[in-house]
């Protein structure tokens, strides 16, 4: 499996319409990478990779996960529809306007599968 790179993660998420100035980007970015890395994260999630990543910022899980909620919230508040479903098709209920995290991180890291993995 190929190695994947903050760049290559933060340029996905960008695509989104993930903001780099929300609160939470880079811990959400962090969240994917570690998932990626370790398919199993995305079934253990709180206790994975959201503890992983509270540890490097010195925070607590549940406070990095509001922040990764808050980011995507943000995002599908903010974004133009169209972008979120040929993103994540229809996965997304566009009358909840959002995705739980660990469907989010799920979906991009399948995502960054497809696009840089060469097996």
């Amino acid at each position: 499996m190929k190695e994947i790179t903050k760049k290559m993660v933060e340029q996905e998420l960008i695509e989104i319409g993930v903001k780099p100035s929300f609160t939470g980007f880079a811990q959400l970015r962090d969240v994917i990478i570690e998932c990626y890395n370790n398919e199993d994260y995305i079934y253990k999630f709180i206790k994975g990779p959201l503890t992983i990543i509270a540890e490097r910022y010195g925070k607590r899980p549940n406070v990095i996960e509001r922040n990764i909620r808050g980011a995507i919230e943000k995002t599908f508040e903010n974004c133009d529809p169209d972008i979120i479903y040929n993103y994540f098709g229809n996965t997304v209920d566009f009358n909840k306007a959002k995705l739980a995290n660990r469907d989010f991180v799920a979906l991009v890291v399948l995502k960054l599968r497809w696009k840089y993995d060469e097996t």
